[in-house]
């Protein structure tokens, strides 16, 4: 990523762990660096058959040469993972208690270290659903574990000590009883869906990615927005602001996404993404009034999985869609430090940052090579 403009492959490695029984490892929805460590696991829905599941430790100390270190096997698919100092914190969906399991991977060994769930907070958890309390994902931050635990809300959990995680405390918009077995539509649906969260410098962020499945009842079905949390004291988190997703005009799940999905807080910005509603930067140095800075949007191109800050610029991944017609890639987008925008009104192209202020001042050559990219 040295040159935002012309991004350079380093290695690639496909057929992980082929060599295993049941093997290569397959699904991998989510890798996670820490130093020069990175943890690659999958799969990240339950498979079928017999396939090999768990979470691979690399060595990219030379990022061009990928090193596998070892391999901790699981008997539950990782959606998501995280890796803080030889530890990997690993989403166990076993379809009964749906635990959060923290791994040593500093050793060959890789003994689990300890397992927690919101079941251990409360037990009446474990008379809903568990497709309604999936712990979808997990970031560490400060000695702290953010939890995503879908309609359960968010959680947060004291790791200092990894062996022996503990509740600070959480926010959420059900208690267990108002999710009764009534069938998965509120898996869907607002106002729970913790989908994806972070906590920096006491700031907690989660994203809700949702849909409307039934457009005929009155409730809030979607998209997904972000809220804004004070959780300077973990122990009490209080809401401090809203930010709604992009407009669409159809929020179903066979229309057109602009949901919320993955971020990154870094300091006073918000890097997001709205699948089809695409790529937003925010101001969050006031975060109860959070400010949009730059947006782009390319609704029939592209559907944003994620937007991350590196050293020089905004990088975002586009998936392929559920229709498989969309521009599938990585992408590269200038730091923004002012407004570019003006609002949404529609599904089609929103200026601001974006392809043309991406390439401006790149030259011919290096304007041709992003198109080539990005076809």
């Amino acid at each position: 990523m040295a040159d935002p403009a012309n991004p350079t492959l380093l290695a690639e490695r496909r057929g992980l762990l082929s060599d295993r029984e049941n093997g290569p490892l397959q699904q991998v929805y989510d890798t996670t660096v820490d130093g020069d460590r990175l943890l690659v696991a999958g799969p990240a829905h339950p498979p079928s058959g017999d396939a090999l599941m768990g979470a691979a430790l690399y060595d990219v100390a030379d990022p061009a040469n990928p090193t596998l270190l070892r391999f901790h096997e699981t008997d539950y698919p990782v959606h998501n993972c995280f890796l803080r100092e030889g530890v990997a914190y690993l989403t166990g969906n076993d379809g009964a208690r749906n635990p959060l399991v923290l791994v040593d991977v500093s050793q060959d060994a890789t003994p689990e270290l300890a397992r927690w769930s919101v079941v251990d907070a409360n037990e009446a958890w474990r008379d809903v659903p568990s497709a309604l309390r999936v712990v979808h994902d997990v970031t560490v931050d400060d000695g702290v574990a953010t939890l995503s635990y879908w309609d359960a809300g968010t959680w947060l959990l004291d790791v200092s000590d990894p062996a022996n995680p503990r509740p600070l405390g959480h926010t959420s918009h059900y208690e267990p009883s108002e999710l009764t077995p009534t069938g998965n539509s509120e898996v869907f649906q607002l106002p729970g869906n913790a989908h994806y969260a972070q906590r920096r410098d006491g700031l907690l962020v989660v994203g809700r990615e949702a849909w409307d499945v039934d457009q005929n009842d009155s409730r809030d079905g979607g998209p997904g927005g972000i809220d804004l949390y004070d959780a300077a004291d973990p122990e009490h988190v209080t809401h401090l602001a809203s930010i709604s997703a992009p407009p669409t005009s159809d929020p179903t799940y066979g229309g057109v996404w602009t949901t919320a999905h993955n971020f990154d807080v870094v300091g006073p910005r918000l890097y997001t993404s709205w699948y089809q509603g695409g790529v937003k930067v925010y101001d969050i140095s006031d975060p109860a009034a959070p400010e949009e800075l730059g947006h782009f949007r390319d609704s029939s191109q592209f559907a944003f999985w994620t937007a991350q800050r590196a050293d020089a610029c905004t990088v975002a991944t586009s998936w392929h869609g559920p229709s498989g017609d969309l521009a599938a890639g990585v992408y590269t987008f200038p730091t923004l430090e002012r407004t570019t925008t003006r609002p949404a009104t529609s599904d089609g192209p929103v200026p601001g940052f974006g392809v043309g202020t991406a390439l401006a001042g790149l030259g011919a050559g290096a304007a041709a090579k992003w198109w080539r990219g990005r076809e």
